[in-house]
């Protein structure tokens, strides 16, 4: 694949693909790499957050949106805070 044509989605859907097979370090890592191509890709920063957390990693859940130098860089509350704002609208 060119690496211009490779979209976030693509990566948060496997990720979610392999949540559901119980391959949960293998999520975390397809989530990454959706965050690697848009450091604020919202579903991916709660997915992987959650794993974390349901895992005990709450401060590793907690700093998940804290990307050095990435564009648009937000911490995973603000951005779960966005989506239920959102959802309420």
């Amino acid at each position: 694949m060119r690496a211009g044509c490779v979209k976030p989605a693509l990566f948060y859907n496997r990720g979610n693909l392999l949540r559901d097979a119980g391959r949960l370090t293998e999520a975390i890592a397809s989530y990454d790499m959706a965050l690697r191509l848009d450091p604020a890709y919202p579903e991916a920063l709660r997915a992987g957050g959650l794993i974390l957390s349901d895992l005990g990693h709450h401060a590793s859940a907690r700093n998940r949106g804290k990307f050095p130098g990435g564009r648009g860089s937000q911490r995973l509350e603000s951005v779960i805070q966005a989506m239920n704002d959102s959802a309420a609208a």
